[in-house]
């Protein structure tokens, strides 16, 4: 403790170590008071207050973490809400199959059933793009060769498949040499035919999908049921 007596002489106060000096009144060490206050004051501003600079990188921080954090936010709600349209668009099926060794399209609600090669009995006086009829457990159904209208060569009645087509009041069988597949495809993924397309396949052509990085000519039945007609 400080002797009152040694600090009214303008003796030497003893040193202060750490935390253990303490002064019982101030009113006495007005100057070591305002030292005392001073030093705790320099020493916390030292310790606890970074600097000026520290402040600055560290808020220019806080905002890069800020506009990362916003920018997967945003991916986050864009990612969720293509899922949500994903879901809800619409989509068809389509069966694709070979004429003539090229690719092309059915919609798969116009194809009621894909037949093995069976017979077919001709029918005289017929036009050539009807070969004849089969008969499908009992019910006797034309069969016409689309590769006619695709301009494409006839394959061999032997080994073609029979695709049996419905549509309205239309249901034949439609020959074709092989199925290449069955898929599900977004409805706005059909685009429509080229206004270029030339050929016989342009009066059957209801629109154009992607498959297997090739454009496809999609065939409407219902067209071909116009022609038959005709």
């Amino acid at each position: 403790m400080v002797d009152l007596m040694q600090a009214e002489r303008g003796e030497a106060a003893p040193e202060i170590a750490g935390n253990a000096f303490q002064v019982r009144d101030q009113r006495h060490f007005p100057v070591l008071s305002q030292m005392i206050s001073n030093d705790i004051l320099t020493r916390f501003a030292q310790h606890y207050i970074p600097p000026e600079h520290d402040l600055g990188e560290s808020m220019a921080s806080s905002d890069e973490q800020l506009k990362s954090e916003l920018i997967l936010d945003e991916l986050k709600r864009r990612q969720r809400a293509k899922e949500v349209v994903d879901v809800e668009e619409e989509r068809v099926k389509v069966v694709i199959f070979i004429c003539g060794g090229n690719r092309y399209a059915f919609y798969g609600s116009d194809i009621r059933e894909i037949l093995p090669s069976c017979e077919i009995s001709w029918v005289p006086c017929l036009p050539g793009y009807l070969p004849g009829l089969i008969n499908i457990r009992g019910d006797i159904e034309s069969v016409i060769d689309i590769s006619h209208f695709l301009g494409e060569e006839t394959s061999g009645h032997k080994t073609c498949l029979i695709a049996m087509a419905v549509k309205g009041d239309f249901h034949s069988g439609i020959m074709i040499d092989s199925i290449e597949d069955v898929v599900d495809i977004p409805l706005s993924t059909v685009i429509p035919p080229l206004a270029t397309l030339n050929g016989a396949v342009r009066d059957l052509v209801i629109g154009e999908i992607e498959y297997l990085g090739r454009t496809i000519a999609l065939l409407d039945i219902g067209k071909l049921a116009g022609l038959i007609a005709l």
